[in-house]
């Protein structure tokens, strides 16, 4: 709760067009292309020195129980709607 309480009192002192502007936008160029970089290399480098497949397996599985399911489910309602099925 605290961290909240937080953030609210930094962003009270923040106009509203300067807290939704795009932060990347002001950055340097060179900068952000650099920044952007190591951090893609970082995390490949990372992926290759850690055993990711137990990672890989679990998300796999989520990603099927999600196409299992909730796709389906999505296209029946779209279709209750469709024909007025109550």
């Amino acid at each position: 709760m605290e961290s909240r309480e937080h953030s609210a009192a930094v962003m009270s002192h923040v106009s509203a067009s300067a807290a939704t502007r795009i932060a990347y936008k002001d950055m340097n160029y060179c900068l952000y292309i650099c920044a952007t970089l190591s951090f893609y290399i970082l995390i490949v480098t990372v992926s290759l020195c850690l055993e990711i497949g137990p990672i890989i397996d679990i998300v796999s599985g989520y990603c099927s129980s999600c196409l299992a399911y909730f796709i389906p489910a999505i296209y029946y309602r779209k279709a209750v709607n469709m024909y007025s099925v109550d």
